[in-house]
């Protein structure tokens, strides 16, 4: 699983892939593809999607602060919506009145349904205060256990992913789920009710997390803007904690970015770490808003963009 913002990961990686491997003559003749023709009008209003997740059969989900779409302003065009291959409007993805709030992150479950997260308190009029889960033709799902949700600091979601087990792991600016202590990080099961399994302790100070990244072997990465201690542990925008919420000892990212933001996560195959953000070093080591860490942390000096 890979984390906030995927998107945001993957445009950094194929910019930087774009860059590498084509000349100026032939990046000047990349064109936007024509068969996407269904966007015209796109966000109105100075709207922003932050998120994107594609589904098997084509259809893009999109998630941001936005009210319309293709020229047309209606509450289920609030906040989420979902296209065609085309780009044409998915009308058979209905959330109602929308999302009252803005939808920063989400992940596409397995089975079709989408988690999303954000600073939102209603989707479709029913409460949900930072997190939902919507079925596959955008109504509420009801089985998704969240009561007071999020609540504490911003209320807010920043950062979330999944596990391979159902459970969901989700960051941001937050002090309580469903009336449980969970400092700015905090795992669901999969019906949304809270996993107190996963001990965090005091949590994150002093901000909050921006990337949450799952890794194959069950450890959790945790990136962020000013992220200064994991349950009392110094860190410094970047950490590793255990699946059960413990923090790795063996993931040495020293000095990591400082106090800068760490903002997305790409696991290789190979088990080194991408890291996106807004930081200007990696331990002492010049590295601009991106870096490749080896498994234990580390800088990898072989990746020097």
């Amino acid at each position: 699983m890979q984390s906030r913002s995927f998107s945001f990961v993957r445009t950094a990686l194929l910019v930087l892939a774009l860059a590498l491997s084509f000349s100026n003559s032939a990046l000047s003749q990349l064109v936007v593809d024509p068969a996407l023709t269904g966007t015209a009008g796109g966000f109105g209003g100075g709207g922003v999607a932050w998120q994107t997740q594609f589904q098997s059969d084509g259809k893009i989900l999109l998630g941001g602060s936005f009210n319309s779409f293709g020229g047309i302003t209606a509450g289920n065009r609030a906040n989420l919506i979902r296209i065609n291959a085309d780009g044409s409007y998915d009308a058979s993805f209905n959330t109602g009145t929308g999302v009252n709030g803005t939808v920063n992150m989400m992940r596409l479950q397995p089975d079709g349904k989408v988690v999303i997260g954000g600073s939102f308190t209603m989707v479709n009029g029913t409460a949900r205060n930072g997190i939902a889960r919507l079925n596959s033709d955008g109504t509420v799902d009801p089985t998704f256990l969240v009561t007071t949700g999020f609540t504490g600091g911003g209320s807010t979601v920043y950062a979330l992913d999944l596990q391979a087990d159902g459970k969901i792991l989700a960051g941001g600016f937050f002090s309580t789920y469903n009336g449980n202590a969970c400092e700015r990080i905090a795992r669901l099961n999969a019906d949304g009710s809270f996993d107190a399994t996963f001990v965090t302790g005091t949590g994150i100070g002093v901000l909050w997390p921006n990337a949450l990244a799952v890794q194959p072997d069950g450890k959790i990465l945790i990136g962020g803007l000013l992220m200064t201690t994991y349950n009392g542990t110094p860190i410094n925008g970047i950490t590793r904690v255990n699946s059960n919420g413990s923090i790795d000892a063996a993931f040495t990212a020293n000095t990591g970015t400082g106090v800068n933001d760490v903002n997305g996560f790409y696991v290789q195959p190979d088990n080194k770490i991408m890291i996106t953000g807004q930081f200007s070093s990696f331990n002492g080591v010049s590295r601009s808003c991106i870096a490749r860490l080896n498994a234990d942390g580390t800088l990898d000096p072989s990746f020097d963009p």
